[in-house]
């Protein structure tokens, strides 16, 4: 019985001797099917942050933050009470809390909504994109389904390089924006993403132990949606 990668290089020998397999990559057309090796792949880095933030990691930590900020007001009318020698009502310290409760499990519902809507836009468990280094100066934006990764963890890839198969979804391209693919998102311009992750570089003490910077485009790029990735 002959395997899925017997097939796949039939398919490949078949359209190398009809000459409809092309080795020039960057100078290729969209829907042309083209061969080439990648120096490098590594995740789309925005959207590999979903990875992490989950609906319900954003739903808790919203929570949290409102609950510490309402207790924050709370202890301050205890100081304030307490400077002034006035007893508190402890039932209406109770009802406050209450209100606060419910005002961050608003929040938090609303927050987990916008959060799933996210990954519903960045297709996160039917696709994944990847940013491969084709030369110095040339790059590759690669569309893959993750139901065909021969490893469980799409996202733990192989060193070394790796020879693509694919068909060719954009041709040649300047500026490839890192949401370009996203229904929704694409709608942010480079420079608001780069200013919004630059938010996080804010704080120099954290930036010691963790990078914080994130390419917010692709230059020189290509898009291609493989085939077949092999060593």
């Amino acid at each position: 019985m002959y395997s899925q990668a017997h097939y796949l290089d039939a398919v490949r020998r078949g359209l190398a001797e009809r000459g409809q397999l092309s080795t020039d990559a960057f100078a290729a057309s969209a829907g042309d099917i083209v061969e080439f090796t990648v120096l490098t792949v590594r995740p789309n880095e925005v959207n590999a942050l979903f990875d992490i933030a989950t609906p319900t990691l954003v739903r808790e930590v919203t929570r949290f933050a409102i609950r510490h900020r309402k207790r924050a007001e709370i202890q301050q009318v205890f100081d304030q009470a307490e400077a002034a020698d006035v007893d508190i009502d402890a039932g209406k310290i109770a009802a406050q809390r209450a209100i606060h409760e419910l005002t961050a499990s608003d929040a938090a519902t609303v927050a987990e909504a916008i959060a799933d809507a996210l990954h519903v836009d960045a297709r996160r468990t039917a696709t994944r994109e990847y940013h491969a280094t084709v030369t110095d100066d040339r790059n590759a934006v690669l569309i893959c389904d993750a139901a065909h990764f021969v490893t469980a963890d799409p996202d733990r890839l192989l060193d070394g390089q790796f020879t693509v198969l694919g068909k060719v979804i954009k041709p040649l391209t300047p500026s490839t924006p890192i949401l370009a693919n996203n229904k929704l998102l694409r709608r942010f311009q480079p420079e608001a993403v780069a200013d919004l992750l630059g938010t996080f570089g804010a704080d120099e003490a954290a930036a010691e132990y963790f990078d914080l910077s994130f390419d917010t485009e692709i230059t020189n790029a290509i898009t291609v949606m493989p085939i077949a990735i092999y060593i």
